[in-house]
């Protein structure tokens, strides 16, 4: 007498191997669509960074490889070690990989067309950063100082770098200040001396640092030249 099968009645709604969803892979999925939104969430913020805060700066570089890499990554482990339906666990960590792909995406495009070359009056918005030079005690130009202000909560942080004496080698003509700095541009600043010379000078806006101390130890006619506006 053959074997009848069992009624379908019977059969268990999801069998190891097959794509029918389960309790256990609705939830792994809903695990894994919340940690891509956050991850996603995370890569706005710190890829396009619209504030140009520095730390988001800093970071904002990995998050677009984490969000596209550790996502998928994230997801098989966890649905590899709390699911035994392994295919549902793969389509669910393809899903939420190319969800968080296309975001990544998307967000690189808002960072990218946000970055049209800023003046120096959007820069000082954005960054929330001032330029200050103080007035050397001395009345000569010495011991002058480029104070570098920006927001940090309910406080102001400043860094401060010196500026060299401004005089010219043999103090003919008279003694040079430094009356005011601004941005240039988005990675230059300007210093503007009280005799009306300008320069600029290369400056790290991630660190808040110029690239050399700023030195004008040098006669007037060779004030211009490269060489002699700062120190490496």
């Amino acid at each position: 007498m053959p074997v009848l099968p069992p009624p379908l009645s019977t059969l268990p709604r999801s069998t190891p191997g097959s794509l029918r969803p389960t309790r256990a892979s609705r939830r792994i999925a809903a695990l894994v669509a919340v940690f891509t939104l956050i991850v996603l969430t995370l890569s706005l913020l710190l890829w396009w960074n619209p504030l140009d805060l520095v730390i988001l700066r800093r970071a904002g570089y990995w998050a677009p490889p984490f969000a596209v890499v550790g996502t998928p990554l994230m997801g098989i482990v966890v649905a590899w070690l709390t699911l035994r339906d392994k295919r549902a666990a793969i389509v669910v960590t393809v899903l939420a990989s190319v969800a968080a792909l296309a975001l990544s995406c998307v967000a690189g495009a808002l960072w990218f067309l946000s970055d049209a070359p800023p003046t120096d009056h959007r820069i000082a918005e954005q960054a929330g950063l001032e330029l200050v030079i103080t007035a050397g005690p001395d009345g000569w130009g010495e011991r002058q100082e480029l104070v570098v202000r920006r927001p940090a909560g309910l406080l102001t942080r400043e860094s401060r770098y010196p500026l060299l004496c401004a005089r010219s080698e043999f103090n003919d003509p008279p003694p040079r200040q430094y009356e005011s700095a601004r941005f240039a541009s988005a990675n230059t600043v300007e210093v503007v001396l009280t005799d009306g010379q300008r320069f600029t000078v290369p400056f790290d806006r991630s660190t808040l640092r110029p690239e050399y101390t700023l030195n004008v130890w040098c006669p007037a006619d060779e004030f211009d030249h490269p060489r002699d506006l700062g120190r490496p």
